[in-house]
């Protein structure tokens, strides 16, 4: 081969490995970026979706939450969640992590607490925050926060829990008051601005409302000062301070049919009606 070939030749070869250096320097990995680049905007879409899922389900938690923690007393009683940061939650749940994982905390409030209380005996105040406890622990029972979502062929896990990583019933009041009672002692302990303020032994709860019936007077109207009849039944205070319970039940016979001697003083018959009508005073 003569030498101008020879030339040719490693011309060529030089211009294709230029060629091809080129190609693997530029092109390429601009393909390789861009497919990467639409990789993540699918994930990101997904995330979103999955976002949206989970957002969607501690929203109506909490509205159903609420709904019936009013109906234990407390009827202005307002949920709200908040997002909490995966390493906060870990420390709270000891789980671990995995895909598609949320972490909720619930808090409560009310514009009337503040009123409920200082209307209130203690104990009526503990009998109702027992009641809002018991209804706040069918929803997210201690050590058992999680909740799943079926998504496609995934798994959404939502974790929901008090805001202040307890299993105690806390309710702040409009001016920051905070109302707690904690019962992990076994006790009903009930702390107003973090000091304690009552303590209820177990054998004082099982105390029933016929201790408080030597208050009424004839005909069965109330003659102490923890009920006000003139109050309306709308009033979460008054509503608890009853001393035959009267708001648990929802039937004006089962009330008098419970009640009825003691309203007739002895006497079922006559104490009938008088029981049946005090629980329509009481309810309307």
């Amino acid at each position: 081969m003569s030498d101008e070939k020879k030339g040719k030749v490693f011309l060529i070869s030089m211009t294709v490995i230029i060629v091809l250096l080129f190609l693997s320097q530029g092109v390429y990995p601009k393909y390789k970026a861009g497919k990467y680049e639409e990789e993540q905007k699918k994930i990101a879409a997904e995330q979103k979706k999955v976002d949206a899922k989970a957002e969607d389900y501690i929203e109506e938690y909490a509205s159903q939450l609420q709904d019936k923690m009013r109906l234990a007393g407390v009827d202005d009683l307002i949920v709200t969640y908040d997002d909490l940061t995966d390493d906060i939650f870990k420390k709270y749940t000891n789980s671990e992590e995995i895909n598609y994982t949320y972490y909720y905390a619930v808090s409560y409030s009310s514009e009337s607490i503040d009123q409920i209380y200082a209307e209130d005996t203690h104990k009526s105040f503990i009998r109702l925050m027992e009641s809002e406890r018991d209804v706040m622990n069918e929803g997210h029972a201690p050590g058992d926060h999680s909740h799943e979502i079926e998504y496609g062929d995934q798994t959404i896990t939502v974790y929901i829990g008090n805001a202040d990583r307890s299993n105690a019933i806390n309710i702040k009041g409009p001016q920051g008051t905070e109302y707690c009672l904690d019962t992990s002692s076994g006790q009903s302990k009930l702390l107003v601005g973090g000091v304690t303020v009552n303590i209820v032994q177990e054998e004082e709860e099982t105390e029933t409302a016929e201790s408080s019936s030597n208050t009424a007077t004839a005909g069965g109207r109330l003659g102490g000062d923890s009920f006000d009849t003139s109050t309306s039944s709308d009033n979460a205070s008054t509503r608890r301070t009853d001393p035959y319970d009267v708001y648990d039940y929802d039937d004006p016979d089962d009330f008098a049919e419970e009640w009825a001697e003691e309203f007739g003083d002895g006497d079922y018959d006559d104490g009938y009606d008088d029981a049946y009508d005090y629980w329509e005073d009481a309810w309307y």
